[in-house]
């Protein structure tokens, strides 16, 4: 049975979903996960091999610095830049690859990956996640993890504003 290969066409690299031996051939079980994070935390990495392990390989895709300010996150996020987000992603050991998406959601990307596993965060319902009923039309799945922790970079910043506040005033 052929493997099918994935072909991200934003970052011009391709590359087959590893198998182990002694794996039965079956679906690539490549699953895509999208979050406007721009600030992670060791609770995300958990998140991330969470949803690594749903499937063979693990490819994350980020919402452009645009994306994320146009997003309502404010005029000063993200906090990192969209490069530097990148390399920290890709250098987390359930991740097999990066791209990213200047539209406010995935679904262009979605629909040029073919992921047979979409993964979102606990906050988001299987119903309301964005390439949802694409990706279970082509006979994919969709999940929606829980968020052991509730932690999020626009309650971190508004603790230290609250806090800057309350030092210089």
């Amino acid at each position: 049975m052929t493997r099918r290969l994935l072909v991200s066409l934003l970052l011009a690299m391709a590359m087959a979903t590893p198998v182990a031996a002694d794996e039965p051939a079956k679906k690539s079980d490549k699953k895509k996960d999208s979050e406007p994070v721009d600030n992670y935390t060791e609770l995300f990495a958990r998140y991330l091999a969470e949803a690594r392990a749903l499937g063979a390989s693990l490819i994350v895709a980020l919402n452009d610095d645009d994306s994320v300010r146009r997003l309502a996150k404010g005029p000063d996020r993200p906090i990192n830049a969209l490069a530097d987000r990148l390399a920290v992603m890709a250098a987390l050991e359930s991740v097999a690859m990066v791209s990213w998406f200047t539209e406010d959601t995935p679904l262009q990307l979605i629909r040029i990956c073919r992921p047979d596993v979409l993964v979102k965060g606990g906050d988001w319902p299987v119903h309301a996640i964005v390439g949802a009923s694409e990706v279970m039309g082509w006979g994919g799945r969709v999940a929606s993890i829980d968020f052991a922790h509730q932690r999020s970079t626009t309650s971190l910043l508004k603790k230290i504003r609250t806090a800057e506040s309350s030092t210089l005033g």
